[in-house]
């Protein structure tokens, strides 16, 4: 028994090996950064919604607080002149308005809490995605050196200090003499 669990363990990791190797881990990757940037550019277009309603709420809530206003110097002409019946109809307008400023706060304070959790998760998505073209740059670099490393003659490829002054000298005396 436990021998074939042994081969079975076995089996599990070549076939995953062999998974690894057909996924592209550069393909899996510059996929997800797609993905990262489609969700940036979602939730960017998210808070120039929520920022534009917002910006209607609070010019609809100034209007509403002119016409109180408004309301107000009415109601001052009305009571002047002893005007109560008018007075009352001009009381019940204003309460209307009221009660609308109140629904008209509500849905301002709702609107910019989820302006502010938008903003939070596009900052959020906008970190992702820049650790994810880091790791993609790590990747790119490694698999690029790894393509060096295996080419017939990749030692010869690496250049050291010495090599650069000896060519340096070799150019600088060649041109003198030219």
């Amino acid at each position: 028994m436990l021998l074939i669990n042994r081969v079975a363990r076995m089996l599990r990791a070549d076939f995953h090996s062999v998974l690894d190797r057909v996924e592209e881990p550069e393909s899996l990757v510059r996929q997800s950064i797609r993905e990262m940037e489609d969700a940036v550019v979602a939730d960017e277009a998210r808070c120039k919604r929520w920022n534009a309603e917002l910006g209607n709420i609070n010019s609809h809530a100034e209007d509403i607080a002119v016409r109180l206003a408004t309301l107000d110097q009415e109601l001052d002409v009305c009571f002047a002149a002893d005007q109560s019946e008018l007075a009352k109809s001009l009381v019940r307008k204003k309460l209307e308005l009221q009660r609308l400023a109140e629904v008209v706060q509500r849905k301002k304070v709702s609107i910019e809490s989820s302006l502010d959790d938008t903003r939070v998760q596009l900052q959020e998505n906008q970190s992702r995605l820049e650790a994810m073209r880091q790791k993609a740059d790590v990747l790119v670099n490694d698999s690029h050196q790894r393509c060096v490393d295996a080419a017939p003659g990749a030692t010869e490829l690496n250049v050291n200090q010495d090599d650069v002054d000896v060519a340096f000298l070799a150019e600088q005396q060649r041109r003198r003499q030219a």
